[in-house]
């Protein structure tokens, strides 16, 4: 990467780090190689691995101000693993090199990034939120079987709303889940 990462992801150099993260995600969002249409994608590409080169430097607090205080090319991260690439070809799948040292089974492929995932879906009270649709299900069915066996249609009809209202409450989760990972990013 020859640019300096601050004018690849458009910002000051006393860019706080939230400033600093939601100029990344824009970026990305707007140049991620699957948001273009087939013959933009190689350009998209080469400015996503630009984005993410500059990213990767100035994400890393210890990189960042060693970057800072010096401006010396050797505090610059490596812009891939040795062994990572991309193979656009048929499947759009990410191939594994065996000599790739940030490989290994199971995780995935990609650079070592020491920061926690996110914790959407992992809270107390996001797990519950995640079982009220399947309960909504089953107890609506529960109720609508008893109904049809003692042939009592209110019964029945209740049950049937109880399934109805688990669709509405699983599809509503989605959309919960997307506005509380655009609040996380935003902040």
């Amino acid at each position: 990467m020859a640019r300096d990462p601050y004018a690849v992801l458009g910002v000051a150099r006393t860019v706080s780090d939230a400033e600093l993260r939601r100029a990344y995600l824009k970026l990305a969002r707007r140049h991620h190689p699957d948001s273009h249409p087939e013959a933009g994608r190689d350009a998209a590409e080469r400015k996503m691995q630009e984005i993410n080169a500059a990213w990767a430097l100035v994400s890393d607090s210890t990189r960042r101000a060693s970057f800072d205080k010096s401006g010396d090319a050797a505090s610059r991260p490596r812009t891939g693993s040795p062994g990572f690439r991309a193979d656009y070809s048929d499947d759009r799948r990410w191939v594994n090199d065996a000599e790739d040292p940030f490989w290994s089974e199971g995780a995935g492929a990609g650079a070592y990034d020491p920061r926690p995932m996110t914790s959407v879906g992992t809270s107390g009270r996001a797990n519950v939120l995640t079982m009220i649709p399947p309960g909504l299900f089953l107890g609506g069915l529960a109720v609508l079987v008893v109904g049809l066996v003692v042939s009592f249609a209110p019964f029945a009809l209740l049950g049937a709303f109880g399934m109805f209202f688990s669709f509405i409450a699983y599809m509503m989760l989605a959309f919960v889940n997307m506005a509380r990972s655009r609040t996380e990013d935003n902040n």
